[in-house]
């Protein structure tokens, strides 16, 4: 289970975390392309299991719930290193969804990342549907 998605805060279904080398958000041209980077920066703070960095790409009430971070360390722990392919990014006023396939040493997923603009920033708030390989 990456990214954290054992805690509660609305996280349907098991995920998996993710491996891109980091661009940062703020460097992307279009919101897609920004939200693709902040899939990335938390897939490189992920895997190298900084919880800290990790929470800066994530919605207010998702890095608060309860539970939240201690979930995402046994994700951590399960999953080892991840990589992610984003398959989509569909961008609609300060909403968007990318749909992402997740890897890790013995599973496979895909899933439905929800983004709320938040502070003039992408940040990722809820995991959803998705199939598993």
């Amino acid at each position: 289970m990456g990214f954290g998605l054992g805690a509660s805060i609305a996280i349907g279904g098991a995920g998996i975390a993710v491996a891109l080398a980091g661009a940062t958000p703020a460097a992307a041209a279009t919101d897609a392309d920004q939200v693709r980077a902040v899939l990335e920066g938390m897939n490189t703070s992920y895997n190298r299991a900084d919880y800290d960095k990790f929470s800066t790409h994530l919605c207010s009430e998702m890095r608060e719930a309860a539970g939240f971070e201690a979930g995402w360390y046994a994700s951590r722990k399960s999953d080892g290193p991840t990589r992610i392919t984003v398959n989509s990014v569909v961008v609609v006023g300060d909403g968007a969804v990318a749909n992402v396939r997740f890897e890790a040493a013995d599973h496979t997923e895909t899933l439905d990342v929800d983004f709320v603009r938040e502070n003039a920033s992408w940040k990722a708030c809820r995991y959803h549907g998705g199939q598993t390989v």
